[in-house]
Parts: structure tokens; C-alpha cells; sequence
């Protein structure tokens, strides 16, 4: 009988161990510790005064860029496949779009710096604009755990903006972050 008592609270005690100890997900960190999403979003800027008309809050606010995934039905505006990987097995398709009108896009070639930093060995395509909504897809590869790709793009108003690409450990989406 002590046995069975015994081995029923070591028992309990390991499920309730293991049951506490899931992995975070990004909604269970807190905000300043989880990693960038796909879109990105400046909470920094204070809200701005009224608008006087919906074109002038446009130009106020940074673009949205957004990277996702290719579902293989999008209609693109413009297309680039790295040469090296057109015949890859782990060649994959991502979607560029912007909610206002981008310019001087480049899609990136980047590496890590001893010191941490990350830098641009070149750029792997350039477009001189992608209108808003309109769509640019990318075929590239994510070689090793190491982010590896990035997109650098101006807004309209000329803010520079350089995001690294890569995928999630945990679920393996798509992420983003400035550097």
C-alpha cells in the first residue's frame, strides 16, 4: 500500500512538473523580451494631432512591410529567384507587399560580425520602387540558423529601414528585425 502511495505522488508530481514547464510562446513573453512579427510597428511614435486629411496621416506614419510565405497564387508585380538555388529542394517563395508606396528596395545577402552586428556583404536585387499593395516575390534559401537575408527599403518621405529575415526556432515562421 505505501508503494502505491508512493508511486501515485511521484507520479502527480512529475505531471504537475512537466505540465509547468511548457516552452514560451511569444504571447506568454513579455512584450519588451519577444521577438519581432513579420510586420513591424513603430510603438514608439506618439499618436499624431488630428489629420487634416487621410493623405497627410499616409505620409506620417512608416510603412508596413510585409513578408510572408508564397502560396504559389499571388500575382506579382516583379520577380527574383536566387540563380544558386533555382534547382534547390529548400528553395522557398516569400511575398513583399507595403501598405503605402516603398523605394530603393534590396533584397540582402548578410552576415554576422565578431562584434555582433550584422552586416551587408551585398545586395542580391534591387528594385527601384514597389507601389503600394503590389507584390514582390522572392526565391531564396535560409542556409543554417544564422540569419542570413534582410530587405532594406526608404518610405516615401526617405526613412531608411533595414530588416533581417529569418525563421523561428520554435514554429519555423517567418520573423523579422531591424538592424
Amino acid at each position: 500500500m505505501k508503494k502505491l502511495a508512493l508511486i501515485s505522488f511521484l507520479t502527480l508530481s512529475l505531471l504537475m512538473l512537466f505540465g509547468c514547464m511548457d516552452e514560451p510562446n511569444e504571447s506568454s513573453l513579455p512584450p519588451e523580451s519577444s521577438q519581432s512579427s513579420v510586420s513591424q510597428e513603430n510603438s514608439e511614435v506618439p499618436p499624431s494631432p488630428a489629420p487634416e486629411s487621410s493623405e497627410a496621416a499616409k505620409t506620417s506614419e512608416p510603412a508596413e512591410v510585409k513578408i510572408a510565405f508564397a502560396e504559389g497564387d499571388e500575382t506579382a508585380a516583379e520577380e527574383f529567384t536566387e540563380e544558386e538555388f533555382k534547382d534547390s529542394p529548400f528553395l522557398v517563395k516569400l511575398a513583399f507587399s507595403a501598405d503605402s508606396d516603398i523605394k530603393n528596395v534590396q533584397f540582402l545577402d548578410v552576415t554576422l560580425s565578431p562584434d555582433g552586428s550584422f552586416t551587408v556583404n551585398k545586395p542580391l536585387y534591387t528594385l527601384e520602387s514597389l507601389p503600394e499593395n503590389d507584390i514582390l516575390l522572392i526565391g531564396t534559401t535560409f542556409p543554417g540558423d544564422t540569419p542570413s537575408r534582410g530587405i532594406s527599403y526608404e518610405d516615401m518621405d526617405g526613412t531608411a529601414h533595414r530588416l533581417l529575415i529569418f525563421l523561428s526556432g520554435m514554429d519555423g515562421s517567418l520573423l523579422t528585425e531591424e538592424f
